[in-house]
């Protein structure tokens, strides 16, 4: 009987280790950005706001300082917030794409679209028209484009 309650003792705590161990794991990148945490009303800089959530969050911001006016001072109005939206807050552009990477948060520009037509993998696209001659107005036979 001992033995067994020893055993089953040991296999508790060892399920126990491993379930601490594995669930920091399991979370996705995104749940960090979805994390809450209140802010009281505060009036700085985008660049100070910014660490005040480095602060709470632990995570570090990387950015092209071209894509956010770092000095502007904005009101950061009192709430919940996760740290999704308090970062399109700051910066004012809710069109960011947010990435983790170890412990930073990478914000960059989305991707532009491609006009239309244009092939995104190849980096191509078609333009149909006609070649005239400048001084005649006359259509080119057999023109290519390169």
């Amino acid at each position: 009987m001992k033995n067994t309650c020893s055993y089953r003792l040991f296999t508790i705590v060892w399920l126990g280790v491993w379930i601490t161990l594995l669930s920091p794991l399991q979370a996705m990148p995104n749940d960090v950005l979805d994390r809450t945490f209140k802010l009281a009303r505060q009036k700085a800089t985008r660049y100070h706001l910014l660490e005040k959530i480095t602060e709470l969050s632990g995570f570090f911001f990387i950015y092209d300082s071209s894509i956010i006016e770092e000095d502007a001072v904005i009101t950061l109005p009192s709430g919940e917030y996760t740290l999704r939206n308090a970062v399109y807050i700051i910066t004012g552009n809710p069109h960011l794409n947010l990435r983790i990477v170890g412990n930073h948060i990478l914000m960059e520009l989305p991707a532009a679209i491609p006009p239309t037509g244009m092939s995104e993998t190849t980096g191509w696209f078609t333009i149909e028209g006609y070649v005239t001659d400048k001084y005649t107005h006359e259509a080119i036979p057999a023109v290519s484009i390169h």
